[in-house]
C-alpha cells in the first residue's frame, strides 16, 4: 500500500515538473514582431529631370488618403543641396476622405547638383491614434564632382583603417 502511495506521489511530482518544463519552453519562444503601421496616405510627387545648380523649381506634392483620415498633418523640409523658398510649412488637413488628395506646392532653389526634400505626413484616426509616413524626394542627379565632394566631406577613416560615413544630425 505504501508503495502505491509512493508511486502516486512520484507520478504527481514528475508530471508537475514536466508541465513546468513545457510551460518554460513555451515562454522562452520569441514573440512575433508585427510591422509598424504607417499613416494611410500615399505621398506622390513629380520632379523635372535635368535640373542644374542655381535653378529654382516648383513642384507639387500630393498626399492621397488610402482611408478616411479625420486629421492629417503634412510638411516638407529641404536638405543637402536645396533651399526651400516657398511652401512646406506644417499644414493640418481635416476630414480627408478615402481617395481624396491634398496638394502641397513647394519651390526650392538648387544649391548643388543634387538635393533632397523630406516629406512628412502624420494621420490621426477617429480614436486618437497617430501614425506617420515619410518620403524623401530627390532633385537633380549627382555628377562625378558632386560624388567626390560628398565622399570627401563625410567619409573618414578611423584608427583601425575602417572607412566611416559621418552624416550631420539635428535635434527635433
Amino acid at each position: 500500500m505504501t508503495n502505491k502511495i509512493l508511486i502516486i506521489i512520484m507520478a504527481f511530482f514528475v508530471s508537475g515538473c514536466s508541465n513546468s518544463l513545457i510551460a518554460e519552453s513555451k515562454a522562452e519562444k520569441p514573440m512575433a514582431i508585427s510591422k509598424k503601421m504607417s499613416a494611410p496616405v500615399k505621398i506622390e510627387s513629380s520632379v523635372p529631370k535635368n535640373i542644374q545648380a542655381g535653378e529654382q523649381i516648383t513642384t507639387n506634392i500630393r498626399f492621397v488618403a488610402l482611408a478616411d483620415i479625420p486629421e492629417l498633418n503634412v510638411s516638407a523640409k529641404a536638405y543637402s543641396g536645396l533651399k526651400l523658398i516657398l511652401g512646406g510649412d506644417e499644414t493640418v488637413v481635416t476630414n480627408l476622405k478615402r481617395g481624396e488628395a491634398y496638394n502641397m506646392e513647394v519651390t526650392v532653389l538648387m544649391n548643388d547638383d543634387i538635393g533632397y526634400v523630406a516629406v512628412y505626413a502624420s494621420a490621426t484616426n477617429a480614436r486618437g491614434k497617430t501614425n506617420h509616413n515619410t518620403r524623401s524626394i530627390r532633385f537633380g542627379s549627382p555628377n562625378s564632382t558632386t560624388v567626390q565632394k560628398i565622399k570627401s566631406k563625410h567619409l573618414i577613416e578611423n584608427d583601425q583603417g575602417e572607412k566611416l560615413i559621418i552624416m550631420p544630425a539635428e535635434d527635433r
